[in-house]
């Protein structure tokens, strides 16, 4: 596995809890961006350090070449047991997603909206972060995502 010259993470907002979620790029010829973990978990009111923290630490997990699994819905597992749900589509209720991007131009941090079972980039309201931003301006440019949500 190499570390990733793109590094994804993402980030479910489910009630007062934050899921940060690394992705890396699957082998293969298909490369697809998988949620492969590692996972951490912070309190929407942890404040952008904190949060930020977080998210840089699903970055830099990111990687390439990680194997694609054998039971794709066993990805989802450690977020339905971190947030004491027994399905996906439980822990997918009501819950917000904001893909975030770190590539050589910088950090884009995308919200979606939920749609038909799944989420839709919101390509309208990209958060752009500098490629020199901070643990904290990451966190404080992700609950500005969420605040530009609550408001919408």
């Amino acid at each position: 596995m190499m570390v990733a010259s793109k590094q994804k993470a993402s980030v479910y907002r489910r009630g007062t809890t934050l899921f940060l979620v690394t992705a890396s790029q699957s082998e293969g010829r298909y490369g697809l961006w998988i949620e492969s973990g590692p996972h951490f978990t912070r309190a929407v009111t942890a404040g952008a350090d904190a949060i930020g923290d977080g998210l840089a630490k699903a970055l830099e997990a990111s990687r390439t070449g990680v194997p694609y699994p054998a039971d794709p819905q066993s990805l989802a597992v450690p977020l339905i047991e971190a947030a004491g749900v027994k399905t996906w589509n439980a822990f997918v209720k009501g819950t917000e997603l904001y893909h975030v991007e770190r590539g050589a131009t910088g950090v884009q941090i995308t919200p979606t909206s939920p749609e038909r079972g799944g989420f839709t980039r919101r390509t309208d309201a990209v958060i752009h972060l500098s490629k020199t931003s901070t643990a904290f301006d990451l966190g404080e440019g992700l609950l500005r995502a969420m605040s530009s949500d609550d408001e919408s």
